[in-house]
């Protein structure tokens, strides 16, 4: 009968013995058990040098990851057969109106100082005008005192004056509709501007399925400077064009068209998408705003909103500088910002802006645009302009201007903003400069655990140990052991182990069984 014979070390810690021949880690069996010690030298150098190399490349992966690379993917969504939505246009007068009937009570550096409540040049420095507001204020009226600064500023006659002529079209088979009445007063950072086809519009949002300047809104404008007079020297309108429910801000963007001008704006939407928190910014798309109902949300809004609700407080002005009122809540009864309240006003507005905590939107809309210019009004429109209005044709270039707002394009451009290297990719690239190093996965690493584990239970007082075994065999009356095959040799303890079979010159059972048959046959 074969016999085993051992010639070689017996490790002392079971445990580790077992790791290293169980182990899943590439190496270490031949770090611990190789045929010579050169080569357990070779191989332990060469692991200690892969772990460092796997270490190195763990500090520029993870140098990645807390940079948080971000990219955009651009998209277009085309919308030729199911048409387009058309823009919100809003028009802004670059000078405030001023009210015949209040000419000879208030003087021009008080509507200077009105103007400076909207635009904030340095020119009105020049003239000390903001710290004169008081003196200011106690030699007007007390009767125009208590007006509302909004009535004040805002044309009876908006409609019929500063917008001569309106027409829309949305497609070829269409008519062209006339739109004069279809603009709203609405204040803005820029004083009161008007809009067409904005969220409190009575027409039901218009839908453009052809491009070009032939459809869309087209525009003849008269800035009345008579009763808009320039403070700063400029003269003409800002158009802005954003969603229908949005707010316009023409103190950050806008064209700018001075009159005797003609400009065609054609313009494309596009759509932005953060998916990232870099700016930490705002993922609700209502904006919830109790003084600007139904608005988008939007940075500017946000702001616009505290503002509002800053001036209504009491311990500030106290009032309001726009005639809606919130539908609920502590400032449905706020009363109407008077020219008493100016000061206050011109204190507060840039106080407020500063204080801010308003975040920037995840989603927005953008409508970008292409403009062009040419002279106008000549010729024949020249001349009907000036008869219908009973003005000189100089005149006429002076106030008179025109506009075109149309599609250039049928489609939306979707842009969104990802990150490049998350946590599913540092994963991955941990993984496989794992792999490629050190030839290791999450079970090799478990291996490692489960022998720190052994090891201090190994350290545990008797105790301990005793109730682990107790745990241990409770288990086994619910988990079955699985028998090893009868075929299995058993594997080598150590390493350098010889099995050396020695040939027993004894005569086994059936040699002697078969040899007593053949005597009795004999």
């Amino acid at each position: 009968m074969p016999t085993l014979v051992r010639n070689a070390h017996v490790w002392t810690d079971q445990y580790f013995s077992d790791f290293i021949d169980t182990t899943t880690i590439n190496g270490v069996f031949q770090i611990f058990r190789g045929r010579s010690k050169i080569r357990q030298i070779f191989w332990g150098l060469l692991f200690i040098g892969s772990f460092i190399g796997c270490i190195v490349t763990f500090g520029y992966s993870f140098r990645n990851f807390a940079q948080k690379p971000t990219a955009s993917t651009i998209k277009v969504i085309t919308q030729a057969q199911t048409g387009l939505a058309f823009p919100a246009v809003t028009i802004c007068n670059l000078n405030i109106y001023q009210n015949p009937n209040y000419s000879n009570v208030l003087s021009s550096e008080m509507y200077a100082l009105i103007q400076y409540l909207f635009e904030t040049d340095d020119i009105f420095n020049e003239f000390n005008i903001t710290s004169e507001c008081k003196d200011l204020i106690d030699n007007a009226s007390e009767d125009y005192g208590k007006e509302s600064l909004y009535d004040m500023l805002l044309p009876k006659d908006y409609s019929s004056n500063l917008i001569y002529d309106c027409t829309f079209r949305d497609d070829a088979l269409g008519d062209a509709m006339s739109c004069k009445d279809q603009f709203y007063p609405v204040l803005t950072p820029g004083g009161i501007c008007y809009t067409f086809n904005g969220v409190r519009s009575e027409m039901i949002a218009p839908v453009i399925k052809s491009i070009g300047i032939k459809y869309g809104l087209k525009l003849v404008l008269n800035i009345e400077q008579e009763t808009h007079p320039t403070f700063d020297g400029r003269t003409g309108v800002k158009v802005i064009i954003h969603e229908r429910n949005d707010i316009p801000r023409p103190n950050l963007y806008g064209i700018n068209v001075s009159p005797g001008q003609n400009i065609d704006i054609g313009v494309s939407r596009s759509f932005f998408i953060d998916e990232t928190d870099q700016d930490k910014c705002n993922n609700d798309i209502e904006g919830n705003f109790p003084f600007l109902p139904n608005i988008v949300y939007s940075q500017f809004a946000c702001r616009i909103n505290q503002l509002y609700e800053r001036l209504s407080q009491q311990r500030n002005c106290g009032c309001l500088p726009i005639p809606y009122r919130p539908e609920s809540g502590p400032y449905t009864n706020t009363p109407n910002c008077t020219l008493g309240n100016l000061c206050c006003l011109l204190r507060e507005f840039p106080i407020a802006d500063a204080s801010s905590t308003c975040q920037l939107p995840c989603n927005y809309s953008v409508y970008e645009y292409r403009d062009s210019y040419s002279s106008f009004p000549n010729g024949r429109a020249l001349t009907e302009i000036a008869r219908k209005v009973n003005m000189s044709k100089t005149d006429v270039k002076e106030n008179f201007l025109s506009v075109n707002v149309f599609f250039e394009a049928l489609h939306t451009t979707e842009s969104i903003t990802q990150y490049t290297y998350g946590a599913v990719d540092l994963l991955g690239e941990l993984g496989g400069n794992m792999g490629l190093f050190l030839g290791i996965s999450i079970i090799s690493i478990m291996e490692v655990i489960m022998l720190i584990l052994d090891e201090i239970k190994h350290l545990c007082p008797k105790k301990v140990k005793k109730k682990f075994d107790n745990i241990d065999d409770k288990l086994r009356n619910y988990i079955p052991d699985i028998a090893p095959s009868q075929t299995d040799t058993p594997n080598a303890l150590e390493a350098g182990t010889e099995e050396v079979h020695v040939e027993d010159p004894s005569p086994s059972e059936a040699d002697i069984k078969s040899n007593a048959e053949a005597i009795e046959e004999s």
